[in-house]
């Protein structure tokens, strides 16, 4: 396999060497899983998803991710997934994000872009107001 020839069609929007940039997802659910298989499938490396919910039934209904997987944690079915339909790798953080965890604030500081992909208003306006104040 030609890893030249995965991209191809992607590289007249724009050539996964300029999607090299370290990327994180905060969630793995609606919007956390289908950004990290976009991305996966544009060509982006180095990209990682961070989240500590396991799959509960509903979410099959708007996820990635199948009723029969309740329980599993998310980011290690993702990564599953993402391993099956994606030539690209993806790392994945079993933990939620919190200001209060020293080592989640050090975290952020890695990635150029980061994607609030989480469910709760309450987590949302804490990741924004620490991206606002630190990064």
């Amino acid at each position: 396999m030609n890893n030249d020839n995965i991209f191809l069609r992607q590289t007249g929007i724009i050539h996964p060497d300029k999607l090299q940039m370290p990327i994180l997802i905060v969630g793995a659910g609606s919007i956390g899983t289908w950004t990290a298989l976009a991305l996966s499938k544009l060509g982006c490396s180095n990209v990682t998803v961070m989240d500590g919910d396991t799959i509960e039934e509903h979410n099959a209904g708007s996820q990635i991710y199948k009723a029969s997987e309740e329980g599993q944690d998310k980011v290690i079915a993702l990564l599953d997934k993402l391993r099956i339909l994606t030539d690209t790798p993806i790392h994945v953080i079993a933990s939620h994000w919190t200001p209060k965890k020293p080592e989640h604030i050090e975290e952020l500081n890695k990635y150029e872009i980061i994607i609030a992909a989480v469910d709760n208003i309450t987590t949302r306006t804490e990741l924004f107001q620490h991206i606002k104040e630190n990064v």
